[in-house]
């Protein structure tokens, strides 16, 4: 039960279907980012301002898209990118 719960925020990745399944999860959550993140921009370009959001947040959303593919070819890259800009982006 313990150990079910805890690979919902922290995947065992010891064998590679697990590290695929993994990189996968990640790569849907960097679309799901980059998809929010472009609505709210457009609605704020538009005029509609959402929280702290406006146009540049695009720029946002296209690095968060771009991890997104490199995460679907299994990038530590892409992995470690996301990982960085998240951060960036919760202390900003």
């Amino acid at each position: 039960m313990i150990h079910e719960q805890i690979e919902l925020v922290w995947p065992d990745v010891s064998n590679l279907e697990e590290a695929k399944k993994a990189c996968k999860v990640a790569m849907w959550c960097a679309i799901l980012v980059a998809g929010v993140t472009s609505l709210f921009a457009g609605l704020a370009v538009a005029g509609t301002k959402v929280g702290p959001v406006n146009g540049s947040a695009f720029v946002d959303a296209a690095l968060f898209a771009g991890i997104a593919f490199g995460l679907s070819r299994y990038s530590r890259f892409a992995g470690g990118a996301g990982f960085v800009l998240f951060l960036i982006e919760r202390i900003t």
